[in-house]
C-alpha cells in the first residue's frame, strides 16, 4: 500500500486535546492523590460524581454498527494468540521508536472510560510541570498519541497477522469489522472524528499508519534500550515462558529485519531456535482454522475467553 499512501499532516494533531468538551474531564483530572484511578471493587460508580457523570455522558455517533462490533470481537477471539503476539512484538516493542466492549455500562465501556479519565489526569499534571516542553513534545497524550495507539491495536495487529499468515482465509470484511471495533473504542477514548474517519477501510487505516510512521518513528539509543529491556523483562514469564533469544527472534520475524536492526534487536542465527519460532508461527496459523470446526471451535472459544480474562485483561 505504500506506493499509494494519502499522506496527511498528522503532526498537527500533536497540539490537539480530546475531541469532547474538557469541562467534564478536568474536575476529575485535577484531583490529587490519584483519585480518578480504580478503587477496590472496580465498580463503574466508584469515586467522584464527576467521574460517574462523565462515564454516563459518553455517547456514540450514528456510524456505530453493533453487529460489526460483535464480529470484530469474534475476530479477536479467533486470532487471540496471534493478535496478542503481534501486540507485544510489534505494537509494544516496535511502538517504542483484547478488547471487551459492549453497550453503555458494560465492562469494556467502563474500562475505556477509566483509561480516558486517567489520560486526562496525566495530561493536566504534565501540563502544569515547568519542565514540560510544549513546543518540542506537544500536548501530553494528545490526539496524535491517542490515534497512533488506536492504530497499534488495530491496523498494526492486522499487518502482523498477515505476516504470520493467519489471515489467508480471512475475509476483507472480517478485518474491517475488527477495525470498526477499534474505531468505536477510539471514539470513546476521545479521538477526533477526522482521524477516526481514516479507519473506515483497511486502505485508509494503512495510509494513516504509514503517515504516522513517517512523522514519529526515528529509533535512537533510548528507544533501543527500552525495547531490549522489555524483551529481557518478559523472559520466562507465563503464559509463553520464552527465552530472551526466542523473544528477539520472534520480534524480528514479525517486525522485519530492517526495523529490527534499527531498534537494536539481537540477530538470531541458531537453527534450532529458528525452527522453534517457525513451529510457534505455524501453531498461530492453525488455531483460527481449528476454530471453524464445530466441536473443537467451541472448546477453543471457551479456552481463549479464559485465557483473555486470565492473561490479557488486567
Amino acid at each position: 500500500m505504500g506506493d499509494s499512501v494519502d499522506v496527511f499532516n498528522v503532526g498537527r494533531f500533536s497540539l490537539s486535546e480530546e475531541s469532547r468538551s474538557k469541562e467534564k474531564v478536568t474536575p476529575v483530572a485535577t484531583e490529587d492523590k490519584g483519585k480518578c484511578q480504580r478503587r477496590e471493587g472496580n465498580k463503574p460508580d466508584d469515586g467522584y460524581d464527576e467521574a460517574k457523570q462523565f462515564m454516563e455522558s459518553l455517547a456514540l455517533p450514528d456510524w456505530v454498527d453493533w453487529e460489526r462490533v460483535r464480529r470484530g470481537q469474534l475476530f479477536f477471539l479467533k486470532h487471540l494468540v496471534g493478535a496478542s503476539t503481534c501486540l507485544l512484538h510489534i505494537s509494544l516493542i516496535g511502538g517504542f521508536g483484547a478488547p471487551k466492549i459492549n453497550k453503555k455500562g458494560g465492562v469494556g465501556w467502563n474500562s475505556v472510560a477509566r483509561v480516558r479519565l486517567l489520560h486526562a489526569a496525566v495530561r493536566v499534571r504534565l501540563k502544569s510541570q515547568p519542565k514540560w516542553d510544549m513546543h518540542t513534545w506537544g500536548l501530553p497524550i494528545n490526539q496524535e498519541d491517542l490515534f497512533v495507539t488506536t492504530l497499534a491495536f488495530s491496523q498494526v495487529v492486522l499487518n502482523g497477522l498477515e505476516r504470520i499468515g493467519s489471515t489467508l482465509t480471512t475475509s476483507h470484511e472480517d478485518m474491517e469489522d475488527y477495525l470498526h471495533l477499534w474505531r468505536v473504542i477510539g471514539h470513546l477514548m476521545g479521538v477526533q472524528p477526522a482521524l477516526l474517519q481514516r479507519m473506515e477501510s483497511l486502505w485508509g487505516a494503512q495510509a494513516a499508519l504509514e503517515s504516522v510512521v513517517l512523522h514519529l518513528v526515528e529509533p535512537d539509543a533510548s528507544t533501543r534500550r527500552l525495547a531490549n529491556h522489555l524483551i529481557a523483562s518478559m523472559v520466562g514469564r507465563l503464559p509463553t515462558g520464552r527465552s530472551e533469544m526466542e523473544m528477539a527472534g520472534l520480534t524480528r520475524r514479525l517486525m522485519g529485519n530492517h526495523y529490527a536492526d534499527a531498534m537494536g534487536i539481537p540477530v538470531v542465527n541458531d537453527p534450532v531456535l529458528l525452527s522453534t519460532i517457525d513451529k510457534r508461527l505455524a501453531g498461530m496459523r492453525a488455531i483460527p482454522q481449528m476454530m471453524t470446526i464445530p466441536f473443537i471451535g467451541n472448546a477453543l472459544t471457551i479456552f481463549t475467553k479464559w485465557g483473555l480474562d486470565k492473561w490479557i485483561i488486567l
